[in-house]
């Protein structure tokens, strides 16, 4: 592959340069750099050409599967919900976007549903089979997290009615993200909440606030200098 890359940056047309880019996406995907996948699978999604490996409709899965642990909400909206490309296999594949849609609209029982059904058929799957566990983990870690953003204090049973689970369960999954710092949150046990704990850019002990404050001082102080230089 990096032969073939090197060959085509001296002469190659778009053509081979779009099926290098599938060719690219799948190996990623395999060695579990989802990120790198993803970037891949979404950028082909218009030009896809490599029908040797398997049919656009599958091209399509694979993007949307890495796409929705990647992309960031908007992008969710932008790239994939209104994406002709996606839309256009829908009727094949109508899960897809209910996947999509139930995380995006913040429908977090509907949204695990559909979580077992996808990471069922991933397990079949030659190039993601291996990786199925893991994908489920990191989209629960990703739906926990955006559930939290929008609280700072929410208790545990409330939050576990949302996501269709047993208390008990779900205070051990988050307590286990918080645990390895995947989770930015602590859970009071006594009072059986969770409260988030969010970073404030540029006001922390080791931010650049307290500089840009002391450089803001000495600017204004020339400045008042100057000008009484300049009424004189």
């Amino acid at each position: 592959m990096t032969r073939a890359a090197t060959l085509l940056e001296v002469a190659g047309d778009w053509e081979r340069r779009n099926r290098l880019k599938v060719y690219q996406a799948v190996l990623h995907l395999q060695a579990r750099e989802f990120q790198q996948a993803s970037e891949r699978f979404l950028e082909t999604l218009s030009s896809f050409n490599a029908d040797e490996l398997f049919p656009y409709s599958q091209h399509v899965h694979y993007a949307t599967l890495t796409g929705t642990l990647t992309l960031d909400r908007p992008q969710l909206r932008l790239r994939l919900l209104d994406s002709p490309e996606v839309r256009s296999v829908s009727g094949d594949r109508p899960q897809l976007l209910r996947y999509v849609e139930a995380l995006y609209e913040g429908e977090y029982e509907r949204f695990l549903g559909e979580l077992v059904a996808l990471v069922e058929e991933m397990g079949g799957d030659e190039r993601v089979g291996r990786h199925a566990a893991f994908y489920s983990r990191e989209m629960r870690l990703k739906a926990y997290a955006q559930f939290l953003q929008a609280y700072r204090t929410v208790s545990l049973p409330s939050m576990a009615t949302v996501f269709g689970l047993p208390t008990p369960l779900l205070e051990a999954e988050v307590a286990h993200f918080i645990s390895s710092g995947r989770l930015q949150a602590k859970i009071d046990a006594v009072r059986g909440l969770i409260e988030t704990q969010r970073k404030e850019a540029n006001w922390g002990p080791g931010s650049q606030y307290p500089d840009t404050l002391r450089q803001g001082d000495l600017l204004l102080s020339r400045i008042q200098k100057l000008s009484r230089v300049i009424h004189l």
